[in-house]
């Protein structure tokens, strides 16, 4: 049964089988579905979905092609109460360990997450080799997690989006009903009228954040680096039906164990109110420091070695892996170097908890992040009025907040027309703001006009500020993005280097 595909005490082997049109289709449009078969466990489905995934770990179908499989798309059909399939390459996870190592701690923790196993996949007769088998978060995993209470909306959250308002249209409803987004609108909302004082009753009306809590506490432990709390990535919530309360759900888990994690450090919206505001931040802390010392006490290289004793063989024989054993070894021993240290150093970083310290009583401290400790208006997340000059959420910009205007007009000497967008970004996403605003990244034509648009924009924050400056068609050439000839430059020191893809001012 699932216990079984999901146990990881063997490889559970999967054939999936692939008309040549199909695979062609694959090849052209990996991510629209087709239909195939698919034998696992030792039974076949004839009819069945299936395309392809993956971000930053894709693979076409003719390499270490990770997989989607839809049971049910085409005829009722389902595997010991499954209906979707998810099988992972893990070509970012040299160990093989990450996802299933991230199962075991949340269900450790108490706290809801997809179950992780392993199969060996042929295409076509083709061995594709070793793959993760990771529990599709849907309707029949909700109906797990939370019995009784599985019936609500699932979104999942893609790279950079967050619980803000921006994103209520954009976030992919992956189960459940929620008419209007209402039900995601109104915890939106409820993140909205926030403020220190009130944090356990408005934000708790629409968070569970005891769960919250011990999910933030889980990634920094787990060294979750590319999850909710510090990328804004890889990530559910899931709105429960009983009370319309979020609860965070972890995804992505493939990167685990492998970089340093300030526990108070990230991006994410809910993460960042607990971790700046003291209602949340002192029991947070707590937290971490218990799972600190659980890390601590778990046997992580026995439970690791038990894995290879089942894996290896798969892992050896598998074509299409850029794993070899020196990379592996080198991974594996690389994460138990960091879980051996990672307690100690949450636990150094558990500081700033003083509520005396708190001088101007806005229920935060200047030690974290209270850019103004004397003006109770102003403290990390606060509301941002607009046009007022001042920086009220202490996020380094002015006047940012959601209902202000992203961009701000401002001609320069020379007549040129710019627009400062403050909105944080990829270089994808400015590209993006300037054409909603019918503009392109900027082009800067001379000293005189560099000087200004330096200084205005370093007036609003002094970052990094995209310009469209971009590589040309050959080597050593450049271009403007609004077709404007390139006729002046002023390089800093050692650039253009070819790293970053993008073109800043800066003010080095």
């Amino acid at each position: 049964g699932q216990a079984r595909l999901f146990g990881a005490a063997e490889v559970i082997p999967v054939a999936i089988e692939l008309s040549e049109d199909a695979f062609e289709r694959l090849r052209a449009e990996p991510r629209e579905w087709v239909p195939g078969a698919i034998t696992i466990d030792g039974q076949h489905f004839g009819s069945v979905g299936v395309r392809l995934k993956g971000g930053a770990s894709f693979k076409p179908i003719t390499s270490k092609a990770a997989f989607k499989i839809d049971l049910d798309r085409y005829v009722p059909a389902q595997l010991y109460g499954l209906r979707k399939l998810t099988f992972n390459n893990m070509v970012q996870d040299h160990t093989k360990v990450s996802e299933r190592l991230a199962s075991t701690a949340f269900a450790r923790f108490g706290l809801p997450a997809p179950r992780v196993g392993y199969a060996e996949i042929t295409v076509n007769g083709e061995l594709y080799g070793l793959y993760s088998h990771v529990e599709t978060p849907d309707e029949r995993f909700l109906q797990r997690v939370f019995p009784g209470d599985g019936g609500g909306p699932l979104y999942e959250g893609d790279y950079d989006q967050d619980l803000w308002p921006r994103f209520i249209d954009l976030l992919d409803r992956d189960a459940g009903e929620d008419p209007g987004r209402r039900a995601l609108a109104r915890a939106i909302a409820g993140l909205d009228r926030a403020i220190p004082a009130t944090f356990n009753t408005d934000v708790g009306a629409v968070v569970d954040l005891d769960q919250a809590r011990r999910f933030f506490a889980a990634e920094m432990a787990l060294g979750h680096w590319d999850g909710y709390a510090n990328q804004r990535n890889n990530y559910f919530v899931y709105l429960r039906p009983s009370d319309g309360r979020l609860v965070f759900l972890p995804w992505g888990t493939d990167q685990l164990f492998r970089r340093t994690t300030d526990p108070f450090a990230g991006r994410g919206r809910v993460f960042r109110m607990c971790a700046d505001w003291l209602a949340c931040r002192l029991p947070y802390a707590e937290t971490v420091s218990a799972y600190a010392d659980a890390i601590e006490q778990h046997d992580f290289a026995a439970e690791i070695d038990q894995l290879w004793r089942v894996i290896g063989p798969a892992q050896e024989r598998d074509p299409k892996t850029s794993t070899n054993p020196e990379r592996r070894a080198d991974a594996l021993e690389d994460m138990l170097e960091f879980i051996a240290a990672h307690p100690e150093r949450l636990r150094n970083a558990l500081r700033c908890l003083d509520p005396s310290a708190d001088a101007d009583g806005d229920g935060t401290l200047s030690c974290a992040g209270d850019c103004n400790d004397r003006d109770p208006t102003i403290y990390p997340n606060a509301f941002d009025t607009c046009d007022d000059e001042i920086d009220q959420d202490c996020s380094g910009f002015t006047d940012d907040a959601e209902a202000c205007p992203v961009c701000r007009t401002t001609v320069a000497p020379t007549g040129a027309t710019f627009l400062l967008c403050h909105r944080p970004e990829s270089y994808s996403g400015p590209t993006t703001v300037c054409a909603e605003q019918g503009a392109e990244l900027a082009s800067v034509r001379s000293a005189e006009e560099e000087a200004f648009v330096a200084a205005a924009a370093f007036a609003r924050r002094r970052t990094r500020w995209f310009i469209g400056l971009r590589p040309g068609d050959k080597d050593d050439t450049w271009q403007w993005l609004d077709g404007a000839p390139v006729d002046y430059t002023a390089w800093a020191q050692n650039e253009p280097n070819g790293n970053g893809g993008c073109t800043v001012i800066d003010d080095r």
